[in-house]
């Protein structure tokens, strides 16, 4: 089974993932003068994010596989295997 075929966790069931990716840069945050937050939407536009593949459950955090190499994790496969 490949990394794309899953439509959720097989540990928890959970149906959202998430990347850990390495960033480097600044940020820029504004805050006025009398203490308000200020438009900040723009941030992050002088990050670079190094994506890996590597993705973990959203809510058990377990590593399911790589979605750039389309892999299931070797625990991940078992699991699927057993259901």
């Amino acid at each position: 089974m490949k990394f794309t075929e899953l439509e959720n966790c097989p540990f928890c069931g959970c149906e959202e993932y998430f990347e850990r990716s390495r960033i480097t840069g600044y940020v820029q945050y504004f805050i006025r003068f009398d203490g308000e937050e200020t438009d900040n939407s723009n941030m992050y536009d002088t990050t670079r994010t190094m994506p890996n593949g590597k993705v973990y459950c959203g809510e058990c955090e377990r590593y399911l596989g790589n979605y750039i190499t389309d892999t299931l994790s070797a625990a991940a496969a078992k699991k699927v295997l057993r259901k």
